[in-house]
């Protein structure tokens, strides 16, 4: 990504402080080391906010119609991919209702994390299978998928203009080659963790040893 795009620390936190007044939410509580869904390092969550800002604002100047709660978590959502711990830094519905049009804009994805297990039916005294289903995680759309889920969204909204694709892929191509490396990445863990999922039905015990083979 061109160094120029690159946000300042200071200007990181005076943005989360505006987002989320009363949170207290720094850039320090944007990275964790030993945990998977979020940045490793300050310099990794420097660089994964300051794609999601650039996104944003990019969508904000070309009027794009982006919800207050998708804008506000757009940024984080590229430093904490897992919602409870998303849900932690802020506000649930926040970001429930945030990730849930991100989703329909073709930022982010996610499916349901479905974990099934026998108990014992205590009425019938018979084994039955008990489903749970969670929006536990989501990743991060690279810029092709990205681009066409802001085209889909568009237009199922009414708001698509002549020119209006061209625009935006022409300001965010200077970030193509990051997003797509931070694309991968949460991808990638995603369908460990939704694997782990399957047969645990939590994150509980995931280790960092399971995320080696990436």
């Amino acid at each position: 990504m061109l160094q120029y795009i690159l946000l300042s620390e200071v200007r990181i936190n005076d943005d989360l402080r505006r987002n989320f007044p009363g949170f207290r939410i720094s850039l320090e509580d944007l990275f964790e080391p030993n945990n998977p869904f979020m940045s490793k390092s300050k310099e990794e969550a420097i660089r994964n906010y300051s794609c999601g800002y650039y996104i944003r604002e990019v969508l904000k100047k070309e009027n794009f119609r982006i919800s207050f709660s998708a804008s506000e978590i757009l940024p984080l959502t590229f430093n904490v991919r897992e919602i409870e711990r998303l849900s932690d830094l802020c506000n649930y519905g926040k970001v429930s209702n945030g990730i849930k049009d991100l989703k329909k804009m073709g930022i982010i994805n996610f499916e349901q994390f479905v974990y099934a297990r026998k108990v014992v039916d205590p009425f019938s005294g018979k084994e039955v299978e008990k489903v749970r289903e969670k929006r536990a995680a989501f990743y991060i759309n690279d810029f092709e998928s990205m681009m066409s889920g802001l085209r889909k969204y568009a237009l199922t909204e009414g708001f698509w203009k002549r020119n209006l694709g061209e625009r935006i892929r022409k300001q965010l191509f200077p970030i193509k080659d990051c997003l797509n490396e931070i694309a991968r990445e949460s991808k990638e863990v995603y369908e460990i963790a939704k694997r782990w999922y399957k047969k645990k039905g939590s994150f509980e015990g995931l280790l960092e040893e399971e995320f080696l083979i990436i």
